[in-house]
């Protein structure tokens, strides 16, 4: 009789070595995340990961005024630093039209007023009929401020006129940006 279930067994054993192989080799390829090694960057550990986090900020009035969306944030305690990656902001100024940014990572000081986006940085408006939309590689959002500025190169469309430029302020207040060197447009009917 243990000779007819000697197959049933082997079989059952083979099936459980392929699933802790197969889950072994999925943890061993994905490795540390972004923020995980970047946590790592002059000695310093993390106190905690999320994952698939959100952010969410609300005035005095109980109005939002902003929510960050990120894949991952890690926390440096040292530095009192949050490392995002892959973030999505959705920016409701007091006063101004809302703006969406996205942007492959990001700081977030330890108060929370200031966002150091990198990568490739998009932002553009929202709720509105001809919106303004730009791409950069690094942006930094004084959150309460409700203010944008960068130094580097920037890519401004609306509607069809595209404006380069080297660096930006914004003031989403009362909805000023200006793009403050370098400036060079041109009109595609």
């Amino acid at each position: 009789m243990l000779t007819r279930r000697w197959p049933v067994f082997a079989a059952w054993f083979a099936l459980l070595a392929a699933a802790g192989l197969t889950s072994w080799l999925l943890i061993r390829s994905h490795g540390p995340g972004p923020a995980t090694s970047a946590s790592n960057r002059g000695g310093e550990q993390a106190d905690y990961l999320l994952r698939q986090a959100t952010l969410t900020r609300f005035a005095d009035d109980g109005q939002r005024r902003y929510v960050i969306n990120a894949r991952q944030i890690t926390h440096l305690p040292k530095t009192d630093v949050a490392v995002l990656a892959r973030i999505e902001l959705e920016y409701y100024p007091a006063s101004g039209t809302p703006w969406h940014l996205r942007a492959d990572d990001g700081h977030l000081d330890q108060h929370g007023n200031r966002l150091e986006l990198s990568g490739k940085v998009h932002a553009h408006q929202v709720d509105i009929a001809d919106p303004i939309r730009f791409d950069t590689t690094t942006l930094t959002v004084l959150l309460p401020d409700e203010r944008l500025r960068t130094a580097a190169k920037v890519v401004l469309h609306q509607g069809h006129r595209e404006t380069r430029g080297t660096g930006l302020a914004a003031n989403l207040q009362n909805g000023t940006l200006s793009l403050l060197k370098d400036v060079t447009s041109r009109y595609v009917p």
